[in-house]
This record gives structure tokens, C-alpha cells and sequence, in this order.
């Protein structure tokens, strides 16, 4: 990965005006029916920064800590916008960073903002950045969507508001969306890669009976939680010591989320198996009209017959059969090649910094001193990259997301 950043925005004299109320507090402290409320409205779902999924994080991943949140609070007591942050010595100087709250099994960091609304909150947000009001001087959005109504008022306002708007690491990642171009004919259609996938499906029904299930319930869903647990230390995940069963925060947090989410409707399980054994199995979690597929483990005896493809073509099939306006984020790191070769959709992405103009440390020097901490971790990746890849199996398998 190569380290890349964009900056926008230039110093501008004039400042709007909001009369939007700005405060920062505990989101332990939320009110749960306003919090649910917001989701609800939000113009860009994020099941992660939802009543559900964001206390068992604090509880689970975040060991505990406080997590605060901006607030921007709108008419008759409604909460119209939740950043969730914490604040960093991120550059390990005298300049603390406000970075939104993001984890491993995070896979959008957009904040909560309800529909209509977007450039009012985008506004005061900023205003109260370069006014000093906001808890650090400078803010650092990561896995944001590089579209969306939300990252669209930031940067539309950025500049009247004097604040610089600086990417990083921008890429995109495959994404599907039924009735916007995504092959309603799938699998039939599709490349010669699609085709040798069906014929290990083919090849899979040989070995016995094959069958898809999909849970729903809260009770279903919990077990299937520990399914997935099992399946995924089991693999190439648990000889590396990364597996969640390996780290009990890890498990707290599938085990508290996953079936709150789906008692609530907004998750479920996919599972693959092969003479009643699961050999693949996937969570799906939901927000409104957005799905992630987001984690997916298979058993390593069956890799010849590709069983995490043949989970994702399923998936892929019911999604387009059902046909409602939502669209899957597939969740993958950029180029994951399984993944683009059947869905060939994309979505922006990227890591947003927002910095004032006037004041330290200002934009030129916070895109100096996040260019080259990205640098350094960089380098710490393909050091830790390396001694994985001496650790897995010499035999190529379809590496779990």
C-alpha cells in the first residue's frame, strides 16, 4: 500500500453561522430512544455506531474506556448528529487528535446524521472545529465513504468554514447493489472464473448433500455465533493466534452484538453444509436500506471446493432474487480478488482529516505528520505480513474476509 493524500479547502475570511446546539458527551450517558431515533433517520446508515453494536465495543473492545461523542442537537430535543471520538496523541507531539471511534470489525466510520440535515451539521460541525469549540484541533474521519450525503456537506463547506479537508488512502471496495446494475441473471451469467466456481459447486454435491440455511432468530443467531467462533479458529486465522475465539474481548464482542442486532432484525446468519456439518457460514448485519457481509469462516478440509465462494454466490443469488433497494457492502480490504470477480460494483473509500487553516498545527503540517505515521505503520504491516505468511499453509486456500 502506498501512502497517498489529497487536500482541499483554502483559508477563507467568512464564517456561517448556525444556531445549532455543539456538545460533547459520554455515550454511555445517550438517551437509548434518541440514539434509536437518529439511526432511524441517519441519511448514511452505520449499524457500528448504533444503540446495539457501539456499547458492547466499549464494554468488549474498548476494555472499558469512555467513549465520547460530539453531539449536534436539533430541533424539539431530536439528537440531528453523533461523531463518536477519542482523543490521541496520534503524532506523539503537543498536538492531540480527535479520531472517530474505529476497530478491527469496523467497517464504516461515517457518522450518524439524520437525513435532511447534512449541511446544517455539516457546518456547525466545522464551524466549531475552527472556532476552537470542538474537544481537538484537528479530526481524522477513517473508512469513510468518499461519497454519500454526509462526506459531500463536509466537503462542500470545508472552505467557508476554513477548514482544510485532506485524504488519505483512498481506494474503493466491491459492493452490490440489486436494480443498479448488478447481474439479475447471476450465476448464470458471468466470466470463466464464475464458471469454474460452479463446477466446484458441482463438484461439492458429489461429496454429498449439500444444503444453504439462514438464521434469524436471536437464539438461532447465537449459535450460530459460536459456529463461526469455531469455524474461524479452527483455520488459518487460529494457527496465526488471530482468531476472535483466541481473544476473549474478541468473542465478548460477537457474542453481545450479533444476536442483540438480530433480535432487532438487523442481523442474520448464512450457513453452507455439506451432509449437515457446516463448512462455510457468514453474518450479515443491516442498518435501514445498507447490509454488510461481514465476517465469513469456512472449513479448510473442503478448500478444494472453494466453500467460501460458494457461501457468497448464495448470498449473492438471494440478494438480487429478493430485490429491495439495499445495498451490500462486501466488506473487503481493497483488491480482494474473490470478492471484485463476483461483484463488479465499487464504492469509494477513504481516511478524511479535517484541520483549520489558521492555528496550529494547521494543514501542512498535520498532513506531514499523518503521512509519515502512515509510513512507519506501513512498514510494520509487511514486517508482520511476512511472518504470517511463513506460518500458513503452503496450499492456497480462499482466505476468510
Amino acid at each position: 500500500m502506498t501512502v497517498t493524500a489529497e487536500l482541499t479547502g483554502a483559508p477563507a475570511g467568512r464564517r456561517s453561522r448556525s444556531s445549532l446546539a455543539v456538545g460533547v458527551v459520554s455515550m454511555r450517558d445517550l438517551d437509548r430512544a434518541r440514539w434509536r431515533d437518529l439511526e432511524a433517520s441517519a441519511s448514511e446508515p452505520n449499524v457500528f455506531y448504533g444503540p446495539l453494536v457501539m456499547p458492547s465495543f466499549v464494554e468488549t473492545l474498548g476494555h472499558g474506556r469512555e467513549v465520547q461523542a460530539l453531539r449536534v442537537d436539533g430541533e424539539a430535543g431530536a439528537i440531528d448528529a453523533l461523531f463518536p471520538f477519542r482523543r490521541s496523541l496520534r503524532w506523539g507531539g503537543p498536538f492531540p487528535v480527535a479520531e472517530i471511534v474505529d476497530h478491527p470489525f469496523s467497517c464504516s466510520s461515517v457518522p450518524l446524521v439524520r437525513q435532511g440535515r447534512e449541511d446544517e451539521v455539516a457546518r456547525r460541525f466545522l464551524s466549531a472545529l475552527s472556532s476552537g469549540e470542538a474537544p481537538a484541533r484537528a479530526w481524522l474521519l477513517t473508512r469513510m465513504p468518499t461519497d454519500g450525503a454526509v462526506c459531500e456537506a463536509l466537503e462542500r463547506h470545508a472552505e467557508a468554514e476554513g477548514v482544510a479537508a485532506i485524504w488519505f488512502d483512498r481506494h474503493v471496495r466491491a459492493m452490490l447493489w440489486p436494480g443498479r446494475g448488478a447481474r439479475e441473471d447471476f450465476p448464470v451469467s458471468g466470466g470463466s472464473k464464475l464458471k469454474k466456481y460452479r463446477q466446484l459447486g458441482r463438484r461439492l454435491e458429489e461429496q454429498g448433500e449439500v444444503s444453504f440455511e439462514t438464521l434469524h432468530s436471536r437464539e438461532e443467531v447465537a449459535a450460530g455465533v459460536e459456529t463461526f467462533l469455531e469455524l474461524e479458529a479452527a483455520g488459518w486465522k487460529g494457527r496465526l493466534g488471530t482468531a476472535a475465539l483466541q481473544h476473549p474481548e474478541q468473542a465478548a464482542f460477537f457474542r453481545g452484538a450479533v444476536p442483540a442486532l438480530a433480535g432487532n432484525g438487523q442481523a442474520h446468519i448464512d450457513a453452507l453444509r455439506l451432509d449437515g456439518s457446516v463448512i462455510a457460514i457468514g453474518i450479515t448485519l443491516s442498518c435501514g436500506w445498507r447490509s454488510w457481509l461481514w465476517k465469513i469462516a469456512f472449513d479448510e478440509a473442503h478448500a478444494k471446493h472453494s466453500p467460501y465462494v460458494q457461501l457468497l454466490m448464495h448470498q449473492t443469488s438471494q440478494a438480487l432474487q429478493a430485490g429491495e433497494p439495499v445495498e451490500y457492502d462486501s466488506c473487503s480490504k481493497p483488491d480482494s480478488s474473490l470478492v471484485d470477480r463476483i461483484w463488479h460494483q465499487r464504492r469509494g473509500f477513504g481516511d478524511l482529516l479535517l484541520v483549520p487553516h489558521r492555528g496550529l498545527p494547521g494543514p501542512a503540517m498535520a498532513k506531514f505528520l499523518e503521512t509519515k505515521r502512515r509510513e512507519a505503520r506501513e512498514q510494520a504491516v509487511k514486517l508482520r505480513d511476512a511472518v504470517r505468511n511463513r506460518l500458513r499453509p503452503a496450499k492456497k486456500t480462499s482466505p476468510a474476509p
